[in-house]
C-alpha cells in the first residue's frame, strides 16, 4: 500500500491493513463507504484543517469526490464548527422548511453577537425553548456568528 502523507489518511491505511479490509484501489470505498469503522474514524477528526487535508488528498488520489461523499464531509464539517462555537443542536424547522433551529451550550454562546443579530433581524429567538431560528443554511449562520 502506498504511503500517504496525511497522518489521518495515513491512521486510516494503518487501520485497513491491521483489519485486512481493501487494498489500495479500494481505500476510497472504505474511507468514505460509510462503513462503521471508516465513519467512527472520520468522525474522530477534531479541526478542520484535517478534514480539509483528508479532502483535498482523497480528492488527488481518487479523482473528484462523490456528491454522496461530500456530503458526508460537510455533515464532519458541521460538526466540528458546531462543537467549536458551543452548538448543542441542529435541526430543521418543522413548520418552516427554510428556518433551522440552533441551540447552544449556555457556558459557550457569545451572548453580544446574539443580542447582536437579534437587533438587526438575522434571527430569531423562542424564549420558551431557548432556540435561535435562522432562514437559510447553516453554513451562512456559522459565516455571521463568527463575523
Amino acid at each position: 500500500m502506498q504511503k500517504s502523507s496525511s497522518l489521518f489518511l495515513r491512521k486510516i491505511e494503518k487501520f485497513i491493513e491491521q483489519k485486512e479490509l481493501m487494498n489500495n484501489s479500494q481505500l476510497y470505498l472504505v474511507a468514505l463507504s460509510g462503513g462503521a469503522d471508516s465513519v467512527a474514524l472520520l468522525l474522530a477528526l477534531k479541526k478542520l484543517d484535517e478534514l480539509e487535508n483528508l479532502y483535498n488528498e482523497l480528492e488527488d488520489r481518487f479523482g473528484k469526490i462523490k456528491s454522496e461523499a461530500k456530503g458526508f464531509f460537510d455533515f464532519i464539517k458541521i460538526r466540528i464548527i458546531a462543537r467549536d462555537l458551543g452548538i448543542t443542536t441542529i435541526k430543521q424547522d418543522k413548520e418552516n422548511k427554510d428556518r433551522i433551529l440552533i441551540n447552544f451550550n449556555e457556558k459557550k454562546i457569545n451572548v453580544d453577537k446574539i443580542i447582536y443579530l437579534l437587533s438587526n433581524k438575522k434571527i430569531m429567538y423562542s424564549k420558551f425553548t431557548r432556540t435561535i431560528g435562522y432562514n437559510g443554511n447553516i453554513f451562512e449562520f456559522f459565516k455571521l456568528y463568527s463575523s
